[in-house]
């Protein structure tokens, strides 16, 4: 799913077997994310997608957006990148929190906006 604009709410779903993004947040920001299940994604390239991203977007920078609860996963022999990436610094404000990430290629989360905060996340 690919989100733009401001205040989305996206909870409770289920992807499996993506080859990208589960979810892209472009631009958008006071959204939460929470309580997803995301498994098997982005195996399209091995290492090249991240499950959860957050990038600017026509001039709008992705902020203040809320990323909890989500569980994170990969069976397959093709990693996601990031279990959740923001794409450059001017991604900020950002809070991820709460999170379960395992099996990622590169790490579990990668934050680059300098007020973006994660915390009590569990990396298996």
């Amino acid at each position: 799913i690919q989100i733009t604009g401001e205040r989305w709410l996206i909870s409770r779903n289920m992807w499996d077997g993506i080859g990208r993004s589960a979810i892209i947040v472009y631009g958008a920001s006071g959204c939460i994310i929470s309580d997803n299940i995301i498994r098997n994604v982005g195996n399209g390239t091995p290492n090249l997608y991240s499950a959860i991203g957050l990038e600017a977007f026509g001039g709008n920078n992705t902020r203040r957006n809320i990323i909890h609860g989500n569980r994170i996963m990969s069976a397959s022999a093709n990693k996601h990148r990031y279990g959740i990436s923001e794409a450059s610094s001017t991604e900020n404000f950002n809070v991820f929190h709460g999170n379960i990430i395992t099996d990622f290629g590169t790490n579990s989360i990668r934050t680059l906006g300098a007020s973006s905060v994660s915390l009590d996340n569990l990396v298996i």
